[in-house]
């Protein structure tokens, strides 16, 4: 998002239709599903742009003046994203929940130090990610990976300039050369592996050629010829694909992957035929005053209008409104413009007095006596900038991360015999959960109370094929119990750790991403979901060499199957793929306990809770709404020879509702996953259970009971 060094209207509307695209596809996104292509065309000229600056500067002074170049983008972007980073993070305080603010603030590091995009693939992999709402600076993740190629792209037209000499081409020829192998390369990592990567959408070697393409253009131009009608041509053809690309793409296109072309080389044939006029409307329609003015303001109504959705999310229980929608997209002109005017503006000028202070020329010197003190802040001000600008963002991520702790500790100290949790349901008799306390855990934390495999690394995330074991309970137990699922199953640890530290067993723990222990291949995306076959078929082999004395599994009963062209055949599918595994086990002497699936929630559980913690209930449902009788798991268990269904979900809902806290203790940490804490309040029930299918099997199959000593069988 550079400015030009030979100014160009028609960029300047394309910025704009960038930008409108961004805007409307994240306030109504059903009006423009694929509206995300804006940031690729951002990225287009971004590369355009910088390499035709580089390129003028090589050419004029036979290098390149890398600190010059540095101190420009960071006087360019740093001010707007910074200012928006700490008005924003403070503004969250009092907007949104505490839920959100431990995130917040290291979402504003991530995104000062332009490695939100790298943050951002790090919890993409992370299954516990997928059911968490959109954060507040997400949508940095473009304005790193543009850094990023700022960081490395003037190396490599000095390395360029080094090489086209002693090759005796021009630097033109050798850009266009550098580029063009950048662009295959990319390209072809993001076209053979976006399908099956995780989080493909934000790394920047799937999204660098996009930008190289922008570069190539730029040192090509010149050797570029085209007539009027071939440029109008050209510019329409280009204006098509991206707004095609916008208006047929949606949230299950592959992407970027080869479905990036038709945005990408839209804006290459826009940029190829503009900036000599005509275009026969097009021109004019890329270059009017308000075009002029939305691209203008383009950067910052990017950085504003994202923190604006999330506000409007946050105060509206998740939706927003026509009404609210249109209000945050003028807010977000408007705001722009502020920070235009008064921001932006100011540190781009470098013989202003702000800019001059914080790393640009310094401008004229009316009083002479200031002249010293203004020569040493210039010779500072390599170093003035980045320091106010990190700084700033650290300051907001201690107030979130203060405020933050001061919350959850408050909430901690709190006694915690009080919370009964599951067992204020299964023994109402017994235990009553005392009124006007605090639930635990503390909200700010709940996202994160889960099983100590995700601390521990081992929960596989989707593209891991090689299982990965922790050892939990006691670790040279006699007996050996082996949970394994996908993340519904690792949820049930904590419950079972506690059964295994009195019972003396080695708890063996094997979790991957949306895949559970079957014996079918399951799709993904577009395609089969190879990693977890794989991962099954390697899990299964080392469960039948080394038989463990039971294993305890479940998985989401809401799983698409491969082949499978309506329910019926899904849940046969379904049936025969999780029999096909649990007969493997029981032809080795090891029987299974099939965990019955817990209520799933059409909305974020925790998010509600956080919301309306004056009123709990308005987060709960139905039981018949969230619980179905007859899932797809529990319907597999009686065509199975030793399966058995361990069903303790009287433990998490009433006969008629499941509610968002229970026994004083919040039951879920997302749509559909249990907190740890709750897990934990079912650890009798769940061994009682478990202690009753262990004898039935013995008793049915004529086997040793080895988990339960005959004492303790009740």
């Amino acid at each position: 998002m550079a400015a030009a060094a030979q100014f160009r209207p028609d960029i300047q509307g394309l910025r704009a239709l960038s930008v409108i695209l961004v805007l409307v596809y994240h306030v109504f996104p059903a009006a423009m599903p694929g509206g995300y292509v804006g940031v690729d065309v951002f990225f287009v000229i971004s590369g355009f742009l910088i390499t035709g600056i580089l390129l003028k500067q090589a050419e004029s002074d036979g290098r390149i003046a890398f600190l010059t170049f540095y101190m420009r983008r960071l006087r360019r972007l740093a001010p707007a994203a910074t200012v928006t980073l700490a008005v924003a993070g403070a503004a969250s305080l009092i907007i949104l929940p505490e839920l959100y603010w431990r995130d917040t603030a290291f979402e504003i590091l991530a995104a000062a130090f332009y490695v939100e995009n790298f943050y951002l693939f790090g919890r993409s992999v992370d299954y516990l990610a997928e059911d968490s709402a959109p954060t507040l600076f997400q949508h940095y993740w473009s304005l790193s990976i543009e850094e990023q190629f700022y960081i490395v792209w003037p190396a490599l037209i000095a390395l360029t300039i080094w090489l086209a000499r002693r090759a005796g081409l021009s630097l033109r020829q050798g850009m266009m050369a550098l580029s063009g192998v950048i662009v295959l390369a990319s390209f072809t990592v993001s076209a053979g592996f976006t399908a099956d990567t995780e989080g493909a959408y934000f790394l920047t070697h799937f999204r660098v050629w996009e930008l190289a393409l922008g570069g190539f253009l730029a040192a090509g131009l010149p050797y570029l010829r085209l007539s009027a009608l071939i440029r109008t041509m050209t510019g329409w053809a280009g204006a098509v694909m991206i707004v095609a690309a916008a208006l047929t793409f949606s949230a299950q296109t592959v992407f970027p992957g080869y479905a990036a072309l038709l945005p990408v080389l839209g804006a290459a044939l826009l940029l190829a035929a503009g900036g000599q006029g005509g275009m026969s409307g097009l021109g004019w329609l890329l270059s009017n005053r308000v075009a002029r003015f939305i691209g203008d303001r383009s950067y910052s109504i990017y950085l504003v209008h994202w923190p604006l959705v999330i506000f409007a999310l946050a105060r509206n229980d998740g939706e927003i409104s026509l009404l609210t929608g249109l209000g945050v997209m003028v807010l977000s002109v408007l705001f722009a413009d502020l920070s235009y005017r008064f921001v932006e503006t100011p540190f781009r000028q470098p013989r202003h007095p702000v800019a001059a202070g914080l790393g640009g020329e310094p401008g004229p010197v009316p009083v002479a006596g200031q002249q010293g003190a203004r020569a040493r802040l210039s010779l500072a001000g390599p170093l003035v900038l980045p320091a106010w600008t990190f700084g700033m963002c650290l300051v907001a991520a201690a107030g979130l991360l203060g405020a933050s702790a001061i919350r959850e500790g408050e909430a901690v100290r709190m006694e915690v015999d009080a919370y009964p949790g599951a067992r204020a349901l299964l023994h109402p008799e017994r235990v009553r959960a005392q009124e006007g306390l605090v639930p635990v855990p503390p909200l700010e934390g709940a996202r994160r109370d889960n099983a100590a495999v995700y601390r521990d690394r081992c929960h596989r995330n989707a593209s891991a094929t090689e299982p990965r074991a922790c050892v939990y309970g006691v670790a040279d137990g006699a007996r050996t119990v082996v949970l394994v699922g996908d993340s519904t199953a690792a949820q049930w640890l904590p419950a079972l750790e506690t059964v295994a530290e009195r019972q003396g067993w080695r708890v063996v723990s094997h979790s991957k991403s949306s895949c559970g222990l079957i014996g079918v291949a399951m799709p993904r995306r577009r395609g089969e979901y190879e990693a977890c076959t794989q991962w099954n078929a390697a899990l299964l082999d080392q469960l039948l060499s080394e038989p463990p004395d039971l294993v305890i599994t479940t998985m989401s009963p809401r799983y698409s199957m491969m082949n499978a062209r309506n329910e019926t055949a899904r849940r046969a599918r379904f049936a025969d793929g999780l029999t096909q595994v649990w007969n493997a086990l029981a032809q080795a002497g090891v029987p299974v306990a099939v965990i019955r699936p817990t209520p799933g929630f059409a909305f974020d559980v925790l998010e509600c809770y956080a919301a309306n913690t004056g009123d709990p209930q308005r987060c709960g449902a139905e039981r018949g709404d969230v619980l179905p009788v007859d899932d797809a798991v529990s319907a597999a268990v009686p065509l199975a020879s030793r399966a058995y269904l361990l069903d303790l979900n009287d433990g998490i809902c009433s006969p008629e509702r499941c509610e968002a806290v229970v026994g004083n203790v919040i039951v879920y940490r997302d749509r559909h996953h249990l907190t740890a804490t709750f897990t934990r309040t079912l650890s009798d029930a769940f061994e009682q259970r478990l202690r009753a299918i262990v004898q039935e099997d013995a008793a049915r199959h004529g086997v040793e009971n080895r988990l339960f000593a005959p004492a303790l069988v009740q």
